[in-house]
């Protein structure tokens, strides 16, 4: 009887040990945290086809994500299109290094207008995606204010000068 609840025992010891294992090790893999994070600063749904699979990603104005996307990926290199209707779209390549981290971010931008040489304009601007690269670990720099350290000089012997104060 002794031996068959030590025995009972040991094993619902060895059950929890193993449990603990298991959920610990998820815990780890969860925590090793994503890779790649795409942020969409343009207010509207982008598409974000990466590596054939896409992705929708929020508008910044939107809540709880936020406009961001965050994967873990293999290392390698990656293609990707960012798209939003009715505008133009961008696509590029980046090589992910094994233990190294991408951030990237899409804003609306604009092309230049074509204009002829006898200075009409051809073409209007038009919206496009700009993907851009950033490091989201940088702090924004504080504000300064405008320092005024403009001194008047006298005039040199012989001449004057006019001054407007606005």
């Amino acid at each position: 009887m002794f031996k068959k609840t030590v025995t009972m025992i040991l094993g619902m010891l060895a059950a929890i040990i193993l449990m603990f294992g298991l959920f610990g090790s998820q815990t780890q893999a969860q925590e090793s945290g994503n890779n790649f994070i795409f942020i969409n600063y343009i207010g509207q749904e982008l598409f974000l086809d990466l590596d054939d699979v896409t992705y929708t990603v929020p508008g910044t104005n939107t809540v709880p994500e936020g406009g961001q996307l965050a994967l873990q990926l293999n290392p390698g290199e990656h293609k990707f299109a960012a798209n939003v209707p009715g505008i133009i779209g961008e696509a590029g390549e980046f090589t992910l290094t094994s233990g190294g981290f991408i951030a990237k971010a899409a804003r609306l931008d604009q092309t230049a207008p074509a204009i002829g040489p006898d200075g009409t304009l051809l073409a209007k601007p038009k919206d496009i995606v700009d993907v851009f690269d950033f490091d989201p670990n940088v702090e924004p720099m504080a504000d300064t204010p405008p320092v005024d350290t403009w001194q008047p000089t006298t005039a040199a012997a012989g001449q004057g000068s006019i001054v407007w104060i606005n």
